[in-house]
């Protein structure tokens, strides 16, 4: 079974999208947020075979707000299941989901991001393709992250003659190992986590990279690429995060 986590936050003022909250306020940058995650839920509502809001805080506001988002986006139908993040730093939080998944019975499992409103389907579904034949899976963000991370539940026993491929009550272990002691938001999170992976000797797939949205710098990218995908094609996937950008940018009477 193919499961899709999307990994959001409840989109509160003052604790979303802080940093760029710190250029264009509190309340837009929540906004603009609340329009990926609607835009995302749109256009990811048939992908995999089980999607997950993988949701923080867990609070009984929260949980509302991602079931009612599931549904309307669902049109009465819940496309989306809720799964609560433990505490811990982004790389537990990580490991506790995969572990989660792997015990529902997921075959081949991603952790997707909610910062890139305009990555294309097709390479979600790509990177699900993918894990037939690798260990991991992952999504390069231009920041130095990842947008997502992909694994299957025989991770370090894909390819032959591995270190640890007969030793599969350890899966837990190197699920684990794969995150530990990354620099989380930071430059150097990419970099480490491909070290972790060829240091266990895993098998990995590199997908195309792509960008977060996280800064101001981000926007305007953003802003452009919308732009153009408009003028190309007038019914895209994106309308809620266009429409959030166009009332940001809007001359100030």
């Amino acid at each position: 079974m193919n499961i899709l986590g999307l990994f959001v936050r409840f989109p509160q003022p003052g604790q979303v999208k802080t940093r760029l909250a710190k250029e264009i306020g509190d309340e837009a940058s929540a906004a603009l947020y609340s329009a990926f995650l609607s835009d995302l839920t749109a256009r990811l509502a048939q992908t995999g075979d089980a999607r997950v809001f993988c949701t923080t805080p867990a609070t009984p506001e929260a949980m509302n707000y991602f079931s009612k988002l599931g549904e309307v986006e669902g049109r009465g139908r819940a496309l989306f299941e809720i799964w609560k993040q433990p505490d811990g730093v982004l790389g537990d939080r990580l490991a506790a989901f995969f572990h989660w998944a792997f015990e529902r019975g997921g075959t081949r499992v991603i952790a997707l991001g909610s910062d890139s409103p305009t990555l294309p389907v097709a390479v979600i579904r790509d990177a699900f393709e993918k894990l037939a034949d690798n260990d991991v899976v992952l999504g390069p963000a231009c920041d130095g992250g990842y947008y997502l991370v992909g694994l299957n539940p025989k991770t370090g026993a894909i390819r032959g003659n591995r270190k640890l491929k007969s030793d599969h009550s350890r899966s837990d272990t190197r699920i684990t190992a794969i995150f530990d002691g990354i620099d989380w938001s930071t430059a150097s999170v990419f970099e480490q986590t491909v070290s972790h992976i060829i240091e266990m000797d895993f098998s990995l797939h590199l997908l195309p990279f792509w960008y977060d949205v996280d800064t101001v710098e981000d926007l305007q990218v953003l802003r452009g690429h919308l732009t153009a995908t408009e003028y190309l094609n007038p019914v895209h996937e994106t309308k809620a995060t266009a429409f959030e950008l166009n009332r940001l940018f809007q001359p100030r009477k």
